[in-house]
């Protein structure tokens, strides 16, 4: 192949990886500014309504039942 067609290919492949790096990066932004904005919304429905949000129960509940079975006490 002559120089030229080197050139613009290695030239098209650099692109190409940059434009899938920047849409990565995208993406992966976009994710977390979503998880931001869910957290966000919880933490002020927690405190609107008073109540704990339901995952926070449900590992408290969890953590309290393995302090528990770790002391031997399993329930019958």
């Amino acid at each position: 192949m002559n120089p030229v067609s080197d050139f613009l290919s290695s030239l098209v492949r650099s692109l190409f990886r940059l434009l899938l790096w920047v849409a990565a990066g995208v993406f992966l932004l976009s994710f977390l500014l979503a998880a931001l904005v869910v957290v966000a919304g919880v933490t002020l429905w927690s405190l609107i309504t008073g109540r704990k949000p339901a995952p926070v129960v449900l590992f408290g509940r969890l953590r309290e039942q393995s302090q528990r079975y770790a002391q031997g006490v399993w329930p019958n």
